[in-house]
């Protein structure tokens, strides 16, 4: 829809100019000579309406500008004003090439040129603001048609970079949280394993105890995985400090712990444990604190009551740079979590070489700025009852105040009278929000709010041609407000129609409103006497916008239609039978082209929320599924080798030290995948897998036989088969009681199309549990989407021996992969999934 208005409107403005020139009866030397400059002009402006010239150079700009300006001014020597519809063009052109502020006086000046030639003419002084007025309308027109119709095609081209960038923003998010949950959990486990590790052989019942707080921390990291796809968990600062004081106190600090706080609200407190997590982590890495402590108390200052919480630590390694509030992970995120509850965070290190952490943040929500839902803890999302631009505007204006004089009645100021009036104006048209535009799209050409005013001037300067139309026709005062009123009226019902979407109204509400356009459109009639330029182009408009398909074009032309009859009803001149028409048709179509556009570009902006979110769902979805892959597998292990260990200890110390060793490497290794989930994939070996997963279940007691017989396979083919292993040892721990289980990895030959056949078998099925299925949720039907992208597939099913086999079978080359597949780096890390 886009190019074809513009053109129809461009070619319409030429039409207009050719019947102008030849009602002049030119010569043909004259013709042929006006025949070349209008091909010349109207070339010259298709290419700088639909060719971007913004992205010239320079020079290239400067010239063909000075071409059409040439072409443009040259013809008036032999013309005369029968020319003049051609100085539009080169108005708009000025504001579609030149940047910088120097464009509207060009453009002013563009337009004004047609006023000497006017002049030399005789023309009387409503002649020359009809001329002047008309050019610069013109102008506009083509300004904004062209533009419009450009920023629509950036828009549609910057929906992959918008959902890029929503995608990012959420991996910032997801890599936050994984830091400030996973990584303090898990690195409680590993420092808890160093410690059993050293405590056995010889104090196997304490050893045992920390074994039980390994347990704890593990099943609760398997939760946060859980919590870190999906959102937030609110978190108890009680609790978090217990756990930080038993993981200290594992560590050997000395720690004095003291919580003196009220019933805060869950999202206060989520953000306060927060804190406390991240800070007791900072101690475990990067300190060797001998002593700590923690102090949560609440300060009170009349209604402002805050709460302080407090955390110090010794041993700071001097030779270490001091972590600064605003730096990246650890305490930059908690910055930026504590301004969403208006709380601030110090940090620094005092003379005696402690290093004190303080938070401090209301205990109330009075107040506290809006922030994007994302940011908050579900339970924490405030609605926003006033929207943002009201309280913009209410904020720079006096509010209403009781009058002493009046009693309790309210006093308004004109001021703030003025400001609502243009708060429930911005209400009713489609502003796009600000900051909504895309960093690739030409924002000099038009603001985020600037299609709907540029829109306003178009039809108010069409309605001022028309009352200048009018008053040259001098049908007295009263027959002058007359028109004025229905004008007034037709302009109003024209801007409903343009910005209230009227095709999603009932039908006797289009209607109605057609009809009373219809009404004040042509009741003029009765008392000017003769139709005026664009006489029923508001209307004509207003059809198409208001009345769908087929039957809106039908109605449109029976509309510019009626103009003819009734110009020969009125006697009017035979040249107007052909300007008469044509005019209403083009303003009728520049007036919907306006609309639409600027519509579309209010509603794209809005979509762009939209394309964002889809974009956003799909990354989480990726990370539910990585988070369920890698750190699934990882903290399960953890958990079988710490039930493991703890029913070990204390009849088998040393076997107990072992599987404290094998905790150690997956804990290591889990933090690792903290990092990868975040940042994209990491490339995994089947055969170190393979010897992983022998390992958990040999653990659990089951006999597990290994046959892993393959070539070297390309990074992302074996990382996804490595996923596939991973996925089904997991669900042998957590849905079988198995006793035996076997893995083997083989080529098979087939001519030139090898496949590599991965099959995980085992018993101890529970025939009571659905049989799980290869389109499910997560799971088995995470692997066959991985799977898709490598043109493999999944099969699994129960035997009659009550065996499950799972195979994955996959070429061993990338030829031919489907257009699922995203890449080999994509697979590796150095680019996301595929958006949207």
């Amino acid at each position: 829809m886009v190019l074809p208005i513009t053109v129809v409107m461009l070619a319409g403005f030429a039409l207009t100019t050719i019947m102008n020139v030849l009602m002049t009866g030119p010569d043909a030397a004259r013709l042929a000579g006006f025949a070349v400059c209008l091909t010349l002009v109207f070339t010259l402006q298709l290419a700088h309406s639909l060719a971007g010239p913004r992205h010239w150079r320079a020079g290239t700009r400067a010239t063909t500008l000075t071409l059409q300006a040439l072409a443009t001014y040259l013809p008036f020597w032999w013309l005369g004003s029968a020319w003049g519809g051609m100085i539009g063009f080169l108005a708009g052109s000025a504001l579609l090439s030149v940047t910088g502020p120097a464009r509207w006086p060009l453009y002013v000046a563009g337009g004004a040129g047609i006023l000497p030639v006017l002049a030399s003419e005789g023309v009387p002084p409503v002649g020359l603001a009809y001329g002047t007025g008309f050019a610069l309308l013109t102008g506009l027109v083509v300004y904004g048609m062209s533009s419009l119709s450009t920023l629509v095609a950036e828009l549609y081209a910057a929906r992959g970079k918008l959902a890029r960038m929503a995608v990012t923003r959420e991996r910032l998010r997801v890599a936050r949280d994984l830091h400030d949950l996973l990584g303090y959990s898990l690195s409680a486990i590993t420092l808890k394993s160093e410690l059993t590790h050293r405590l056995l052989p010889a104090h196997p019942h304490r050893a045992r105890d920390e074994i039980t707080d390994i347990l704890t921390v593990a099943r609760q990291a398997l939760s946060d995985v859980r919590t870190v796809a999906n959102g937030y968990r609110t978190m108890s600062l009680t609790t978090e400090a217990d756990s930080a004081t038993s993981v200290l106190t594992a560590a050997d600090i000395d720690v004095t712990t003291t919580i003196t706080t009220p019933d805060l609200p869950p999202h206060i407190e989520t953000v306060l444990a927060t804190v406390l997590r991240e800070a007791v982590t900072n101690i475990l890495r990067h300190s060797k604190a001998q002593h700590a402590t923690i102090h949560a108390t609440l300060h009170t200052n009349g209604h402002n009551d805050t709460i302080h919480l407090h955390i110090a630590n010794d041993g700071v390694d001097p030779t270490e740079t001091t972590p600064t509030v605003n730096g990246g992970n650890g305490l930059g995120n908690l910055t930026t979590r504590l301004r969403t509850i208006n709380g601030h965070l110090t940090a620094g290190i005092d003379t005696d070489g402690w290093f004190h952490l303080t938070a401090q943040a209301p205990t109330t929500t009075t107040g506290h700025r809006p922030v994007p839902e994302r940011e908050l803890p579900p339970d924490a999302i405030v609605p926003r009852l006033v929207p943002r631009l009201a309280q913009r505007a209410l904020s720079r204006g006096p509010a209403p105040r009781a009058d002493p004089a009046d009693g309790a009645a309210p006093r308004v100021s004109p001021l703030w009278r003025l400001r609502s009036a243009r708060h429930r104006l911005k209400q009713m048209l489609p502003f796009p929000r600000a900051g909504m535009v895309p960093d690739d799209v030409d924002t000099d050409l038009w603001g985020p709010r600037q299609p709907i005013p540029v829109t306003l001037v178009v039809l108010a300067g069409y309605a001022a041609i028309m009352l200048i139309n009018v008053i040259d026709a001098a049908p007295g005062t009263a027959g002058l407000l007359g028109f004025a009123a229905c004008l007034a009226a037709d302009l109003g019902l024209q801007l409903v129609h343009s910005f209230r979407g009227p095709r999603s109204w009932s039908r006797g509400a289009r209607v109605f409103s057609l009809c009373a356009q219809a009404l004040v459109c042509y009741l003029p009639l009765l008392w000017v006497g003769r139709p005026w330029g664009s006489m029923v182009g508001f209307l004509a408009g207003s059809v198409l916008l208001v009345v769908p398909g087929g039957a809106g074009w039908a109605l449109y032309a029976a509309v510019v239609g009626s103009v003819v009859p009734l110009a020969m009803a009125l006697g009017a001149e035979p040249r107007y039978l052909v300007y008469l028409p044509v005019s209403s048709l083009l303003t009728g179509m520049i007036v919907y082209g306006m609309s639409s556009l600027s519509t579309l570009v209010a509603e794209l902006y809005a979509a762009r929320g939209k394309l964002a979110r889809m974009a956003v769902t799909r990354e989480r979805l990726r990370v539910a599924r990585d988070l369920h892959d890698l750190l699934g597998y990882s903290l399960s292990a953890i958990t079988l080798k710490s039930e493991l260990t703890h029913r070990l200890l204390p009849a088998h110390p040393h076997r107990a030290r072992d599987e404290i060793t094998d905790i150690l490497t997956v804990a290591r290794q889990a933090l690792s995948d903290v990092r990868t989930v975040a940042n994209g994939y990491r490339t995994m070996s089947l055969t170190t897998e393979a010897d992983s997963a022998t390992s958990v279940l040999t653990a659990a007691d089951i006999d597990v036989t290994t046959t892993i017989t393959t070539p070297d396979l390309p990074p992302h083919i074996e990382t996804v088969l490595a996923t596939v292993l991973r996925e089904a040892v997991t669900n042998i721990l957590r849905h079988s009681k198995a006793q035996h289980a076997t893995i083997h990895a083989t080529i098979h030959t087939n001519g030139h199309n090898d496949t590599i056949h991965l099959h995980i078998a085992n018993d101890g099925v529970d025939p009571t549990e659905t049989t799980p299925t290869v389109n499910g949720g997560n799971g088995l039907g995470n692997l066959t989407t991985r799977l898709r992208t490598i043109n493999g597939h999944l099969t699994a099913g129960i035997d009659t021996d009550g065996w499950f086999h799972l195979t994955a079978q996959a070429p061993t080359t990338t030829t031919g992969l489907g257009e699922d597949y995203p890449g080999e780096h994509a697979a590796m890390g150095s680019a996301g999934p595929p958006v949207p």
